[in-house]
């Protein structure tokens, strides 16, 4: 179980799903804030990495370094994957085919699951990067391109082309690492998690970062877009919770910081 933490102290309750639910934003120090709906334990150690299934409504996640777990939308474990790699740290839904793709960043490789855990491809990326700075994330788009992210030193923001060998690369230096990313079809960016930022960025390659979110708990290392449910997942390392926000927030128009 994670960690009581003070301010969670002070939300309302839990219903009877043992959801904690919360109506109003959640308040964080810095930056803008996205709708909290609740936040639901894990029986995951160490969570890192989040993928939405939409054809199952079901989430992916990564634990133990070498795990793989299916879990319902509220968080309830449905089924593990033992074994899968030596440390893994994030994994993607295909939406051409229906697989996995998990990264392992012991050695920068992308292993390829069927839903029931085959192991099906395994395939190394050629990045060069310090030891436990390497592969932190993987997504895909709509149409199955796959990307992905090189935690720090330096930060990288990775497009792959069909052979998974590196198609072009983005230089990312505005958060101290990088944890996760997730790619909003709709809103048309790529949600950037930092761990050592406690924040979500929206980016994309034209822009740059257009809108900060600063998250209410410790550890960001997973985030999930589900478009038809409106909802924003995210995980927990430490604290072993899974987060549900409001997907609205995220694409509205940015706050005025005027008076």
């Amino acid at each position: 179980m994670a960690r009581m933490t003070w301010w969670r102290l002070i939300w309302l309750g839990w219903a009877a799903s043992g959801c904690h639910q919360l109506d109003s934003a959640a308040q964080t120090p810095e930056g803008e804030t996205l709708a909290l709906f609740y936040n639901q334990s894990l029986e995951v150690r160490e969570p890192s990495g989040l993928a939405l299934d939409p054809e199952r409504k079901t989430l992916w996640t990564v634990g133990n370094n070498s795990d793989v777990y299916q879990l319902d939308l509220e968080g309830a474990v449905l089924a593990r994957y033992r074994g899968v790699g030596a440390d893994l740290e994030g994994i993607a839904f295909s939406p051409v085919d229906s697989t996995l793709w998990v990264a392992d960043e012991s050695d920068n490789s992308l292993i390829q699951l069927s839903r029931s855990g085959q192991r099906l491809a395994s395939h190394q990326v050629a990045l060069s990067s310090e030891k436990n700075k390497g592969l932190e994330g993987i997504c895909l788009d709509p149409q199955g391109k796959v990307y992905v992210l090189n935690e720090k030193r330096p930060g990288l923001l990775v497009a792959l082309g069909p052979q998974l060998s590196v198609e072009r690369q983005f230089a990312l230096t505005f958060a101290g690492d990088y944890s996760d990313l997730a790619f909003d079809a709709q809103g048309g960016n790529f949600c950037v998690l930092s761990d050592e930022d406690r924040a979500l960025f929206l980016w994309n390659s034209d822009r740059g970062v257009s809108r900060t979110f600063a998250l209410p708990f410790a550890n960001p290392e997973g985030v999930a877009v589900d478009p038809v449910g409106q909802r924003l997942y995210l995980v927990s390392d430490e604290e072993e919770e899974l987060y549900v926000f409001g997907l609205p927030g995220l694409r509205a128009a940015p706050r005025s910081t005027s008076p």
